[in-house]
C-alpha cells in the first residue's frame, strides 16, 4: 500500500516539477514580450500556483516517505533480533554461550553501520554540493551586474576591497595606479546618462520624445539614433521604417521604458494606458478568455465585458470567427503557442488590443512588424480597425501599402540619423493601389 501510494505521489511531483521549470523557462523565453505587456504580476502569479502546487505534492510526498521509514526501521530492527530467537534452541542446548556470540555480533552491526554511512550518502551529500555550487554560480552571476554597495553576498577578499574603495573615497586611504584605474573605469560606467521617463501628458499628447540619443545596452554602447524629437498628438499614427539594425526595435523598447541607455527624454500620458505588441507573438497560459483579455485577469474586468458574445464579436472583427468552436470554447485550455499558427497569433494579439481599448484600459499602442505573418487582406482587415478608433499607434513596418493607415513617416537611415515626414493624401492612395494590386 504504501509503496503503491509513493509511485503515484514520485510520479505527480515530477509531473509538477515539470510544469514549474516550464514555466520558468516559458517566461524567460518571452520576457521582453511579458514586459511590454506589463504582465509581470500575472505571469508571477501563474509560476507562484505551479510551485505551490509542487510544494503541497512534496509535502504529502514527505509524509509517506516518513512511513516508509518507520517501517523499514521497524523491519531492521526485526532481522536484527531474529537471529537471537533462531539461536536461542542451540544456547538452551549449551553447545555455544549467547553472551559472547551476542557482544561480537552487535559490535560488528554497529561498527558496519556507522562507517556505512557516508558511503550510504554520498548520492545525497554530491546532490546537495552540486546544488550549492549552482546557487552560488548563480549568486555570482547575478551579483556581477550590481554595484559593490548594492551586493548582498560577499567573500572576505571582496569585502577587504570595498572596504578600501571607500576608505579611499573618504581620503582615509590610498591605492596603487592600477586600483585607480579601476574604479575610474567603473565611475565612468556608474556615471553613464540614462533616458529619463515621465507620465502625466494630457491625452491630446499620449506620447513626447525630446532630445533622444539611444545606445544599445552592452558594453559597446553603439549610438543607434541622434537626438530624436518626436511629438504624437491624439489620433495620429506614425509608421516606423528603415534597414536591419537601424534600430526600429530599439525605439519602441525605450518609449516602452525598457531600455534606458542614453539620454533625452520620453513622455506618455500613461504608461498603463499604453499596450504593445511584438513580432512574435506571446500567449499566456490559461483558457481561450485568459488570451484574449491579457494581461487582465476576469476578476480586474467587468463581467459585461467578457461575455461571450462580446468576445465572439472581437475575434470576428480580427478574422477568428470560429475559432471558439473549433477548441469547445473560451474556456478551453490549451498550448496556444503550438496549436494556432503565427498569423492566428498575432490576429489574436490584435483582439487582445481591441479588447483593451473598448474597455477603456488603453489609447496608445506600439507595434513592431505586428502583422508580418499577415497577408495582405488580413492586414489590411486589422488596420481598418484600428483606424475605426481614436487609438494613437506607432508601428513598424517594411510593407509599402501600411502608409495608407499612418499620418506620418520615421525613416531610421542606420547611421543614428533619422527623417520624419508628413504622409500626404497622394502617397495614401499609391499605398491603396499597392494592396490592391497585392490582394
Amino acid at each position: 500500500m504504501i509503496g503503491k501510494r509513493l509511485i503515484h505521489l514520485n510520479f505527480v511531483q515530477l509531473q509538477r516539477e515539470a510544469d514549474f521549470r516550464f514555466g520558468l523557462v516559458r517566461v524567460r523565453e518571452n520576457a521582453e514580450s511579458i514586459a511590454f505587456y506589463r504582465g509581470e504580476s500575472q505571469e508571477k502569479l501563474a509560476v507562484s500556483n505551479c510551485f505551490q502546487l509542487v510544494i503541497e505534492n512534496f509535502y504529502e510526498l514527505l509524509i509517506w516517505t516518513r512511513n516508509l521509514d518507520m517501517f523499514t526501521t521497524f523491519y531492521n530492527y526485526l532481522i536484527q533480533i531474529m537471529p537471537i530467537f533462531l539461536v536461542a534452541p542451540i544456547y538452551f542446548s549449551g553447545a555455544i554461550q549467547l553472551g559472547a556470540l551476542n557482544q561480537a555480533w552487535s559490535a560488528f552491526n554497529h561498527v558496519l553501520s556507522d562507517l556505512s554511512w557516508i558511503i550510504d550518502s554520498f548520492d545525497q551529500l554530491s546532490s546537495f554540493s552540486a546544488g550549492i555550487d549552482r546557487l552560488g554560480e548563480f549568486v555570482e552571476e547575478i551579483e556581477s551586474k550590481l554595484d559593490d554597495s548594492e551586493r548582498v553576498f560577499m567573500s572576505a577578499s571582496d569585502f577587504d576591497q570595498v572596504s578600501k574603495q571607500q576608505n579611499q573615497h573618504d581620503g582615509l586611504d590610498t591605492a596603487e595606479d592600477s586600483d585607480l584605474e579601476d574604479e575610474s573605469f567603473m565611475n565612468v560606467s556608474n556615471s553613464s546618462s540614462v533616458i529619463e521617463l515621465k507620465e502625466g501628458l494630457s491625452q491630446e499628447t499620449p506620447l513626447i520624445i525630446d532630445s533622444l540619443n539611444l545606445y544599445t545596452p552592452d558594453t559597446t554602447r553603439r549610438m543607434l539614433i541622434h537626438n530624436i524629437s518626436i511629438k504624437i498628438a491624439n489620433g495620429q499614427r506614425l509608421m516606423l521604417v528603415g534597414p536591419s539594425g537601424s534600430g526600429k526595435s530599439s525605439l519602441l523598447r525605450a518609449i516602452a521604458g525598457l531600455w534606458n541607455v542614453g539620454s533625452g527624454t520620453v513622455s506618455v500620458t500613461s504608461y498603463s494606458k499604453a499596450m504593445f505588441l511584438p513580432q512574435k507573438p506571446f500567449c499566456t497560459v490559461g483558457s481561450l478568455r485568459a488570451q484574449l483579455i491579457y494581461p487582465s485577469t476576469v476578476s480586474e474586468v467587468d463581467v459585461e465585458l467578457v461575455t461571450d458574445s462580446k468576445l465572439n464579436g472581437i475575434l470576428d472583427q480580427v478574422g477568428l470567427t470560429g475559432l471558439v468552436d473549433r477548441f469547445d470554447g473560451f474556456e478551453s485550455v490549451r498550448d496556444w503557442s503550438d496549436v494556432l499558427s503565427t498569423g492566428e497569433q498575432q490576429r489574436l494579439a490584435f483582439g487582445r488590443l481591441m479588447f483593451s481599448y473598448s474597455s477603456g484600459r488603453i489609447d496608445f499602442a506600439l507595434l513592431d512588424e505586428a502583422t508580418a505573418a499577415l497577408d495582405s487582406n488580413s492586414e489590411k482587415k486589422v488596420y481598418q480597425l484600428l483606424q475605426s478608433t481614436n487609438m494613437s499607434y506607432i508601428s513598424v513596418g517594411h510593407r509599402f501599402s501600411l502608409l495608407e493607415y499612418h499620418s506620418k513617416l520615421l525613416r531610421l537611415h542606420g547611421d543614428t540619423q533619422w527623417q520624419l515626414e508628413e504622409i500626404t493624401d497622394e502617397r495614401r492612395a499609391q499605398a491603396a493601389a499597392v494592396a490592391q494590386l497585392q490582394a
